[in-house]
């Protein structure tokens, strides 16, 4: 998906939606996963540039490795 599908994809939905929180959802081992969304960000991989959604497992495991400063509320997020 191209973000310009994404963008036109979202309109759909009505204003007063603007406040439901955003899942992930994916597979895995034969199953769905749900994971809440917490940031996007640009990848700027050369010939492959993209935009990234992230989840909060995501997070986790930048926490976890040191590559990013647990983000405010984060305890109160993984409890």
């Amino acid at each position: 998906m191209k973000l310009g599908e994404l963008k036109k994809s979202l309109q759909k939905y009505p204003p007063d939606m603007n406040d439901m929180e955003v899942v992930i959802l994916t597979g895995w081992n034969g199953e769905k996963q749900f994971d809440v969304m917490c940031f996007t960000g640009y990848l700027p991989i050369p010939n492959h540039e993209c935009i990234a959604l992230g989840s909060l497992s995501a997070v986790k495991v930048m926490v976890a490795s040191g590559e990013i400063e647990k983000p405010d509320g984060f305890d109160d997020l993984t409890q």
